[in-house]
C-alpha cells in the first residue's frame, strides 16, 4: 500500500471545502504552501498539515505581507510556519522555522530530464506534484495524489496551468491515481470553434468499442 497525498491550494475549489476541509483529505498527507493557514484555521488548529512549502526567494519574502490576524496584528509568517509543526520545503533558509528541509530541485530536475532539455516548471503546486513523482520513482511509492485549489483560474497563475497539466500526465503515466479538482482542467471550454464537441465524441467511439456484457 503506497501513500496518498493531498496537494491543497487556496483556489475555489478549495476554500469552498474549507468548512469540511479535513473530510475532503481524509487519508492522505496534506501538502500545503505559502500561508495557506490563514485559510483553513481548522487544519492549523489540529496539526493536520504534513508538509508545508514556502518557495519563493528570500529577496521577495522579506518584502512579502502574507496578511492580517483577526485582532489587526500583522502576521509573523515565519512563526506561523514554525507553529505547524510540520515540515517545510524551502528553496533559501527561513528565519526560526524549525523542521525545514531544502528542496533538492537539482535532483529533483535531473531525475526528470533537464540535461536533456525537458524539464518544465510553473508555480509552486507543479513543483509540489514533481517532488511527489520524484519520492515515488526514488523508493516512497504514491498511490493516489489529490488535489484540491490548485485551479489556476485567475490571472496571476493562470500561466501555471499548463505546468500543473504536464506534471499530472507524468503522475499517470506511473499509474498514480489523480483525483479531487486534479484533472478540472480536462473540462476547459474548447476556443476552437471547429474543435468543440471533439472530446464528447472521442468519449461516444471509445464507450462504443468497451465489449459488451454477456
Amino acid at each position: 500500500m503506497g501513500r496518498k497525498i493531498t496537494i491543497l491550494g487556496m483556489g475555489g475549489t478549495a476554500v469552498e471545502r474549507r468548512i469540511d476541509i479535513a473530510a475532503h483529505c481524509e487519508g492522505s498527507e496534506i501538502w500545503s504552501l505559502n500561508n495557506a493557514y490563514m485559510v483553513f484555521p481548522s487544519l492549523r488548529e489540529q496539526h493536520a498539515f504534513a508538509r508545508m512549502y514556502e518557495l519563493h526567494r528570500w529577496d521577495y519574502l522579506r518584502a512579502w505581507k502574507p496578511g492580517i490576524m483577526p485582532d489587526g496584528r500583522e502576521i509573523d509568517h515565519w512563526r506561523e510556519l514554525d507553529l505547524l509543526a510540520c515540515d517545510v520545503w524551502t528553496m533559501e533558509t527561513l528565519p526560526i522555522v524549525a523542521r525545514q528541509h531544502r528542496l533538492p530541485a537539482a535532483e529533483i530536475a535531473a531525475h526528470f530530464g533537464a540535461t536533456r532539455g525537458v524539464w518544465y516548471n510553473l508555480g509552486s503546486p507543479s513543483l509540489m506534484l514533481a517532488h511527489a513523482i520524484y519520492e515515488h520513482d526514488t523508493g516512497q511509492t504514491v498511490d493516489e495524489i489529490r488535489s484540491w485549489g490548485i485551479d489556476t483560474e485567475d490571472e496571476s497563475h493562470r500561466q501555471q496551468r499548463s505546468s500543473w497539466a504536464w506534471w499530472t500526465s507524468k503522475a499517470d503515466d506511473r499509474g498514480i491515481k489523480l483525483t479531487g479538482s486534479a484533472l478540472a482542467y480536462h473540462d476547459e471550454y474548447e476556443n476552437d470553434e471547429g474543435l468543440r464537441g471533439f472530446r464528447a465524441h472521442v468519449r461516444t467511439l471509445l464507450a462504443q468499442e468497451q465489449p459488451q456484457e454477456k
